[in-house]
């Protein structure tokens, strides 16, 4: 800025007007973008036209006036405008204070670090025991071993898969889907995996269950999935690729008869999915060869298109991110297609699949990359497909959360009479809560992607979403923005004030996880997945 304005200097009266309009229209443009004006052209327009306008004629005014350089009062009044415009807007607008803090690190981070609450003591409040300190009770007697109604029950999961890339670039899942039973709304209850997971794992919200956190484990006074079906009388077996996350230090291996974690080939930092499947293969290999009679329930964990992705250098571009994080995703639609064959050889034809991930990827959108900082759609929706014998193939639109898998998964082991179109309908939720509360690797000037603390509430196709980070608001309407480019915040404070007590509400129910102390290996894997340092 400095520079631009000695450069001005040196120029005649009629170059100095140019220059000046080129300085102010580019100072505007740049604020355009990083507060992301509404999306409606003529706002945009105007707002670029006087924003652009006011500092031409500042820059026209310090030109006219120097001689080889900005003066000390021309840098003052220059400055004094700037916050002048800061001072007015930041309090009065939640879509402008939220981009300034997210987008516009020049200025909004060191208002963060002068004015706001440090998300560090956000993130703590967000995570102490309030109101409740145990998770409640599943409300259902203790399961007696006995003969079971349902037959053998897959349950895989694909972490970091988005729920638009069924249809992107998976052609052999994408085509056994379509004859299976999809569900087409479903949110997992945060974005990263040890909490989604839990939440699959025991029917609760994170907030309910507390393992939301690296150093935070399954309740203890919790039935999880696996102990459920085990004395129901099913062989519970899990292969998981991610046991940084999913570990037995974090109680995941609770309820099963088999607990392998998976370890990575000499060829990549991570287990890719033929790793798996083989051993996978090996196992039920060995099973079928002592003649179990009990029906098994199988987890299976994949984890490639998670990062490091599949074949690629780290990169900051989002176009190759979108390529790197394709070319897992198409690796893993190969391998699944294996995997299945496997099942239908060695376990049976008749088998139930339950297929679905632990959160998504965000690419670019938003600014953003990676999962576990976000509550939008890509990190969010997620897909649930069923496969098997009785499971006419359909579609439903259901309102749905991650944490509905555990019943899902019950109800499947012992299917009964009702239609799983109307065992959706039953569970539809009008309204879902999701959150974060996260601390990972990242840089000073950016400490939104250190620590995360978010909430977000839908009631119906309203959608609010609370950050820790300036303590701001983000309001979309789901049905009619359904990417959520459009933050009505400033447009329908009616329905802030609608929504933020429920919100509020939800945040407040917190367990305590389990204490967890990780293994090297453990850490290990945290590490190459970039949870930590």
């Amino acid at each position: 800025m400095v520079g631009a304005m000695g450069l001005a200097a040196t120029l005649g009266r009629v170059p100095k007007f140019g220059a000046a309009l080129a300085v102010g229209g580019i100072l505007a443009w740049n604020l355009r973008e990083v507060t992301r004006w509404p999306e409606h052209p003529p706002e945009a327009v105007a707002a670029t036209v006087v924003i652009g306008a006011a500092f031409a004629a500042w820059f026209g005014w310090i030109a006219t006036r120097i001689r080889g350089g900005p003066s000390a009062a021309a840098l003052a009044a220059g400055l004094g405008c700037v916050a002048g415009i800061l001072a007015l807007s930041y309090p009065g607008s939640e879509t402008f204070r939220h981009h300034l803090l997210r987008h516009h690190t020049l200025i909004g981070t060191p208002i963060y670090y002068v004015f706001e609450t440090p998300l560090e003591d956000v993130y703590r409040t967000a995570r102490s025991p309030a109101a409740t300190t145990r998770a409640p009770s599943d409300g259902t007697p203790a399961e007696k071993r006995h003969a079971v109604a349902g037959g053998d029950l897959v349950f895989v999961l694909v972490d970091t898969l988005r729920a638009d890339q069924l249809d992107r670039g998976m052609p052999r899942t994408a085509a056994w889907a379509e004859s299976g039973f999809r569900f087409d709304d479903v949110v997992a209850n945060t974005s990263w995996t040890r909490p989604s997971v839990a939440s699959m794992f025991t029917g609760l919200a994170p907030e309910e269950h507390g393992a939301t956190g690296q150093a935070d484990g399954l309740p203890e006074n919790r039935p999880t999935l696996a102990e459920r079906l085990q004395r129901r009388g099913y062989e519970t077996a899990a292969f998981v690729s991610n046991y940084g996350a999913i570990s037995r230090e974090a109680g995941f291996a609770r309820g099963f008869d088999t607990f392998v974690e998976v370890q990575a080939g000499d060829d990549h930092a991570t287990p890719r999915a033929e790793v798996v499947n083989a051993a996978v293969e090996n196992w039920l290999g060995k099973r079928r060869a002592r003649a179990g009679s009990r029906p098994l329930f199988l987890y299976v964990h994949y984890l490639d298109p998670h990062e490091p992705y599949f074949g690629f250098e780290p990169s900051q571009q989002f176009a190759e991110l979108r390529a790197a994080y394709d070319t897992g995703v198409e690796y893993f639609d190969e391998q699944f297609e294996r995997f299945r064959e496997t099942i239908e050889r060695d376990v049976g034809h008749d088998t139930t699949f339950l297929f679905t991930a632990d959160h998504g990827e965000a690419l670019g959108e938003h600014g953003i990359h990676g999962h576990g900082n976000a509550l939008y759609p890509e990190q969010i929706d997620i897909p649930l497909v069923l496969h098997g014998p009785g499971l006419a193939a359909g579609r439903s639109n259901a309102r749905l959360e991650g944490r509905d898998v555990f019943g899902l998964a019950l109800r499947l082991a012992d299917p009964g009479d009702q239609p799983i179109g109307d065992w959706a309908e039953s569970e539809d939720r009008p309204t879902r809560f999701m959150s974060v509360y996260t601390r990972l690797p990242g840089a000073a000037h950016r400490p939104f992607f250190q620590i995360t603390a978010s909430r977000r509430l839908d009631d119906g196709d309203d959608v609010l979403i609370w950050s820790g980070y300036g303590n701001t608001y983000e309001l979309f309407d789901r049905a009619a923005d359904p990417e959520f480019r459009h933050n009505l915040a400033d447009e329908r404070p009616d329905a802030i004030a609608r929504l933020r007590p429920e919100l509020e509400r939800r945040g407040l129910v917190r367990a305590e996880g389990s204490a967890v102390r990780n293994s090297n290996q453990t850490r290990e894997q945290l590490r190459a997945l970039g949870y930590i340092e």
